[in-house]
């Protein structure tokens, strides 16, 4: 795979389930999907990584403990991750590469390493936060912090976005494992408790509501059991369902991502289409009569007809993941927090002039 694509970033503190969430994304497109000709492949490494990880889930999902402790089926990760894929459409043969960057929780407050932090994040299109739910609806303000590090994750993302504020992204909150509320339709107490204790990181996203979309996702893990207690700091589940691993919500995870990276194609295409036509009525008269003419006596290059025929697939391709994007779910449980509006991004750079996206 090449090293170019999408690019989307991780954040999260140690055990809350990152690479979990990445699993039962992949887990679930398959299932989610009715278009054949659309094709989500793993390169062979990732899918190795993800093979092991599933086995874990299941062997959670199905154990029989009256009380089930997910640490015993599976250590977190131990080092940084790429996770890349191939999102494939036979029918006119294009495809593109997305890559997952995952990393240990611990990251977040080892100071060595905030930059290899940086430079995951900086060029990511898509940041996917993960919370872990029962941490944030049972644990103390202290103990929530030692899990899910609201204030390291606001200021890493306050760091990350000073310093590419133009680039257009979706920064998605994710709470993980919230069967117990979301099975009891106490979705909006989850969102209650999310706007509290992630208030700061909220502020610091408001400031650049012109640049990032803000969404509050949460998904059904397992599917098949639900948060009971904690034993010693340890959040121990019980089976609610008799069906095996069963994730809901998780492919909106990527739905909610290909629409974004739409998003942000119209916006290229639409400023490349600018520079072109700035271009143009830049030319002499007589210049801009003889591009009208062969554009009206369908003159083409050899060259430009093969641009025509990339382009046509192109748009074939765009078309189905438009369709896919089209399924994304925008109400309960599902939030936005802030969405960017049409209206161009301009702001003034340091030395005060005006620069735009």
């Amino acid at each position: 795979m090449s090293q170019s694509g999408f690019s989307i970033a991780m954040l999260g503190g140690r055990g809350v389930g990152k690479t979990s969430m990445l699993t039962a994304m992949c887990h679930d497109f398959d299932r989610s999907t009715d278009d054949a000709s659309l094709q989500l492949i793993a390169e062979p490494q990732t899918q190795m990584m993800l093979d092991q990880r599933i086995c874990q889930l299941m062997r959670v999902a199905e154990s029989n403990d009256t009380l089930i402790d997910p640490g015993k089926f599976g250590d977190g990760t131990k080092s940084p991750n790429e996770y890349r894929f191939e999102l494939i459409h036979l029918s006119s043969d294009t495809q593109f590469d997305i890559t997952f960057h995952d990393y240990p929780g611990g990251y977040l407050t080892e100071i060595p390493h905030h930059d290899y932090l940086r430079s995951v994040l900086s060029p990511a299109s898509v940041i996917l936060v993960a919370i872990d739910t029962p941490a944030l609806m049972q644990l103390n303000s202290g103990d929530h912090e030692a899990i899910n590090m609201p204030s390291n994750l606001k200021n890493i993302l306050a760091t990350v976005l000073a310093k590419a504020a133009l680039l257009r992204r979706l920064v998605m909150f994710v709470p993980m494992r919230g069967e117990k509320w979301l099975l009891a339709n106490q979705d909006g107490l989850l969102l209650e408790a999310f706007r509290m204790r992630f208030e700061a990181a909220l502020r610091v996203l408001s400031y650049y509501s012109d640049s990032v979309d803000v969404l509050f996702c949460p998904v059904q893990t397992l599917g098949s059991v639900q948060f009971h207690s904690y034993h010693e700091k340890r959040a121990l589940f019980e089976k609610v369902l008799q069906q095996t691993y069963r994730p809901l919500d998780c492919e909106q995870i990527l739905r909610h991502s290909i629409r974004h990276l739409l998003l942000r194609c119209e916006l290229l295409i639409r400023k490349s289409a600018d520079q072109a036509q700035e271009k143009i009525n830049s030319m002499a008269w007589w210049k801009r009569f003889g591009l009208e003419a062969a554009n009206l006596m369908g003159v083409q290059s050899k060259d430009f007809r093969e641009r025509n025929a990339a382009r046509s697939t192109s748009i074939e391709m765009m078309q189905t993941l438009f369709s896919y994007s089209q399924l994304c779910k925008v109400d309960r449980p599902f939030h936005w927090i802030q969405q960017v509006s049409e209206k161009p991004i301009v702001r003034k750079s340091s030395a005060g002039q005006v620069v735009s996206a």
